[in-house]
């Protein structure tokens, strides 16, 4: 079964075209990712900018006809955070509907952490349990779960998920008032962070799987021969440090292709991971090279086997 999946993020939009086998193998056609900034303004305002709705549509587009040229039986959307929060999200679904004959699906916290893992998970067939960390624009997801091997749910089981309001763009918004920040707006970030994370229960005995773009550039920027090797927590607090120093473009010219699109947000989300492994009490994270619009793709294919 061929399907594609667009995971619609504070952002990202992101695009997987897919074959999944009845035993859960999954065989990438085609995936593609594009920064349109859903989340511009949102922690404000409240409301999707007219601007973000242009550029998610304009991905929207696209994405429908890589689909259809690929042979997708199915376009599946899972919009996250942004969507969720912004008052007027319904222009998205109706536009989206009506203009592309898509689904605009907004999917929850609690489906989008099941999925996340679920994706995150079937890159480690060796793993049979772990902590997925998803920091997105909006917001940041954390799960514990285990493997099953009962199909008929996944073959997962979530223990612990919680969502925090904090992800790269809100955190950016929120407290940096020029980037690099000041000393004092770093403070801020630190104590918002720490605040959210709060008495989440992390078992820093168990693997980190960095399931999001946020991570992946950061193994990137660590080990540029071979970026899915495991990143120390000591690398992650160094470039967490000198990244909080830096510009958007000085950001952007440590690794142009791996910075696009977040050059500005960069250093907002890896104090982020920084944050939660210091929490955690996790020595490493390894960077996963699936994440949300993979689960969507395993969950669709076993809810049409």
């Amino acid at each position: 079964m061929r399907v594609a999946t667009i995971d619609i993020g504070t952002n990202t939009c992101l695009l997987l075209i897919a074959d999944v086998t009845p035993d859960g193998a999954l065989r990438v056609a085609y995936k593609e990712d594009r920064f349109t900034r859903l989340g511009q303004g949102v922690d404000g305002s409240k409301n999707l900018h007219p601007d973000a709705i242009e550029r998610v549509m304009t991905a929207l587009a696209a994405y429908k006809q890589q689909a259809d040229t690929h042979g997708a039986e199915a376009a599946v959307i899972g919009a996250t955070s942004a969507s969720r929060d912004a008052a007027n999200r319904h222009v998205l679904v109706d536009r989206a509907r009506d203009e592309l004959g898509l689904d605009y699906r907004v999917i929850a916290g609690e489906e989008e952490a099941r999925l996340s893992f679920l994706g995150a998970l079937s890159a480690f067939p060796d793993l049979d349990r772990a902590v997925v960390l998803d920091i997105g624009g909006g917001s940041t997801e954390l799960i514990t779960g285990r493997r099953t091997g009962d199909a008929s749910q996944d073959g997962i089981e979530i223990e612990h998920r919680v969502s925090l309001d904090v992800g790269a763009v809100r955190l950016t918004e929120r407290c940096f008032e020029t980037i690099p920040p000041s000393a004092y707006h770093v403070v801020t970030a630190r104590r918002t962070v720490t605040d959210a994370l709060g008495t989440v229960p992390l078992d820093g005995r168990l693997p980190l799987l960095g399931a999001s773009g946020t991570t992946r550039a950061l193994a990137k920027l660590v080990h540029p021969d071979n970026p899915w090797q495991d990143v120390p927590t000591a690398e992650i607090h160094a470039w967490s440090k000198r990244l909080l120093t830096l510009a958007p473009d000085e950001v952007l010219a440590l690794n142009p292709a791996a910075m696009e699109g977040r050059s500005d947000v960069f250093a907002a989300g890896v104090l982020i991971l920084d944050l939660v492994c210091a929490n955690g009490g996790f020595d490493a994270y390894r960077p996963s090279p699936r994440g949300l619009r993979y689960g969507l793709a395993l969950d669709w294919a076993r809810r049409h086997a």
